[in-house]
């Protein structure tokens, strides 16, 4: 597995003939191999270089965007090295919104009753409001809402950027120079924001107790789930 010239890589990644639930299994056990020799990002790196060369112009915008073997490896080692980061950037937010969320459910019913005017939403689907029995009247406020707690989360996102793994970094240098060379600045934004986003910062509000962000056997709630979901889309 650690063989210098690549053999043994490239013939992975010419197993094609393997359906994703074996692409998964694959992709987990040589994270962990690679990152138990502390090469991980080393061999993350020689696959991404692959990927982009063959990758044509007329499928750039793709670029990273399928489950592919640079995609799944990624995702699973970010998962394993980023989750001390994510807590310290969001598992505040997180934790606080489900808490909230938690006894949201009984301002609820006294707004139902109407003994009570504080409910805040963050559902945009008109859909949704329904069948919650919420006021559709109050989307605009939604609306607000949502963009608000995106861009709380964004903000600190951005200014943990030099908090990043010190091994993310490498790999998103990497991106940057190989996507660059071959399909230019504008193309790099897009294969970054697919790395990082897409891999590693959505996932982890879909599932936080995944990553650390809640106990293990206490997932979010309803709405907690709803919402960081709304968050993550918004993102995207």
């Amino acid at each position: 597995l650690l063989d210098e010239e690549g053999q043994l890589l490239n013939l992975i990644l010419q197993l094609s003939f393997l359906n994703p639930a074996e692409r998964d299994i694959l992709c987990d056990a040589l994270t962990y191999v690679y990152q138990y020799h502390h090469q991980c990002s080393k061999y993350l790196i020689k696959v991404i270089d692959v990927e982009v060369d063959r990758t044509t112009s007329e499928r750039e915008n793709t670029l990273f965007r399928s489950n592919s073997y640079s995609t799944k490896m990624f995702a699973k080692f970010a998962k394993i090295i980023g989750a001390p980061y994510l807590f310290h950037t969001i598992g505040r937010f997180i934790v606080e919104l489900n808490y909230s969320n938690e006894k949201k459910s009984d301002a609820r019913d006294l707004e139902r009753q109407g003994t009570t005017l504080m409910s805040f939403e963050m559902e945009v689907d008109p859909f949704q409001l329904l069948e919650q029995n919420l006021d559709n009247d109050d989307l605009d406020i939604n609306v607000t809402e949502l963009s608000l707690a995106t861009q709380k989360i964004f903000g600190a996102i951005r200014k943990s950027v030099n908090s990043l793994p010190p091994e993310f970094l490498e790999i998103l240098q990497a991106v940057q120079k190989k996507v660059e060379s071959k399909f230019g600045r504008e193309a790099v934004y897009k294969a970054l924001g697919a790395f990082l986003f897409l891999r590693f910062y959505c996932p982890s509000f879909a599932v936080p107790h995944h990553y650390g962000l809640l106990p293990k056997d206490k997932p979010p709630n309803e709405v907690t789930q709803r919402q960081l979901l709304l968050i993550g889309k918004v993102l995207q």
